[in-house]
């Protein structure tokens, strides 16, 4: 007996998402275990350096990217043959090159210019991150728009035991902290490098010559994108920002740790957006008669079912930090007791953002794309006033609480929207 088309249609979603959680899990697991052996091996002041750092480099990643990820990911849906793969292919490769070394000149510049010496070399070391960032995503947007991540699962997985091993000794090993940050570029490079090996054996992918034309259709169709991508960047960064000139070096160290207890389920639900994005991109194609039919009756529910499986996961997963956060940090990193408090603030936040992860998947899949960079600056502008306010009064514990307001609000807005957005699309499918 045939599983029922809506089972059917839901197994892709779910085989992509499960492959490309533990792939990206592996990667962020390694990624963190370094993080933590770097801040048992220095004090809470270094490492609050080091998170300041950080967070530059990751909001030098999404520019460098340039929203061209999610433009990737839907052609590669999209495309027909071979050739349309390989023509944008060519042209999306130089694109990432011209990106990566503009946005690492702009890094290298403002850490030399603005920082001491020290955090300077750290963040010249995770400058790198922008090349080794874009390089991995160039196969995965592939893998993903064709929802095919589980072919890339193995050789990943070994990649990061090998790397991680020898990465792991680097880090207890290297005298100084820029040394030791080097190791998180450098185990990217070795990610991405087996990535793209993999993707080079893929029959209907090819990498043709760039077209300058082509390149500057994806950087104009990419602007609206890389807005959006850039402004929920700098929205979930600008707590750092907004502490960083205000409260002390220790007090960054602590709240670092707290996001980065929470960080590994922020990604998971991400992840799961991505996937929620690549197949509602499809529904929200145009179709043929009896395609409209099949979106007219399916899709209000499929949105239900993705959001309240997010929330599910989001409460659970939630309440499970909110329990083990003290246990967990008694036992592993004693000198960021104090973070407690943070890490149960932030969990509440995960309620909220894991869902906004999904709900924009649908709003992007719909191609709102410059609506939603609206709703994003609108949410920087929210989420800066909540920070000015209670950064002042209430220290760190006040930046965890911005967010967890700001998350609760975005959540709103966008669940209304995307409630309208799927009743308009089933009223167009009937023919009203």
């Amino acid at each position: 007996m045939n599983a029922p088309a809506g089972v059917a249609a839901v197994r892709p979603v779910l085989a992509n998402t499960s492959a490309l959680v533990v792939l990206r899990g592996s990667n962020l697991a390694l990624r963190l275990g370094l993080l933590f052996l770097i801040a048992r091996a220095v004090q809470p002041p270094e490492f609050g350096h080091l998170v300041l750092a950080l967070s530059v480099a990751e909001v030098g990643k999404v520019l460098a990217d340039f929203g061209m990820d999610t433009i990737a990911i839907r052609e590669y849906a999209l495309a027909a043959d071979r050739v349309t793969v390989s023509e944008f292919a060519g042209s999306f490769a130089w694109c990432r090159v011209v990106c990566a070394a503009v946005v690492q000149s702009g890094l290298i510049a403002w850490f030399l210019v603005t920082q001491s010496p020290a955090t300077a070399l750290v963040g010249v070391a995770l400058s790198f991150t922008v090349w080794t960032s874009l390089l991995q995503g160039f196969s995965l947007d592939w893998f993903q728009g064709r929802l095919r991540v589980g072919r890339a699962l193995w050789p990943v997985l070994a990649a990061n035991v090998a790397g991680g091993a020898v990465a792991a000794l680097v880090v207890t090993r290297a005298p100084g902290l820029p040394a030791k940050a080097l190791v998180l570029p450098a185990l990217e490079f070795l990610v991405g490098g087996v990535l793209l090996l993999v993707l080079r054996g893929e029959e209907a992918w090819a990498l043709g010559r760039p077209a300058a034309a082509r390149m500057r259709a994806l950087f104009r169709a990419s602007v609206p994108v890389a807005v959006t991508a850039v402004l929920i960047m700098l929205y979930s960064r600008l707590d750092v920002f907004v502490m960083a000139g205000r409260l002390s070096a220790v007090d960054l160290g602590r709240y670092g740790i707290a996001f980065r207890c929470t960080e590994p389920f922020q990604i998971a639900a991400a992840v799961f957006g991505l996937s929620v994005y690549s197949r509602f991109a499809s529904w929200f194609k145009p179709a043929d008669d009896a395609g409209r039919a099949v979106v007219a009756g399916s899709l209000r529910a499929a949105a239900i079912r993705y959001v309240t499986g997010t929330l599910t996961y989001g409460v659970v997963v939630g309440g499970a930090l909110y329990a083990l956060a003290p246990g967990a940090l008694t036992r592993f990193l004693p000198a960021y007791i104090s973070a407690v408090p943070l890490v149960r603030l932030l969990a509440g936040a995960l309620v909220f953002r894991s869902l906004n992860a999904t709900l924009a998947g649908i709003v992007q899949a719909a191609g709102r794309f410059r609506a939603l960079a609206v709703l994003a600056a609108w949410n920087l502008g929210l989420v800066f006033a909540l920070l000015s306010s209670l950064v002042p009064r209430e220290g760190a514990e006040g930046a965890a609480l911005a967010l967890l307001l700001g998350e609760g609000i975005n959540c709103t807005f966008q669940l209304v929207w995307v409630a309208r957005i799927v009743a308009r699309q089933e009223g167009t499918t009937d023919g009203r």
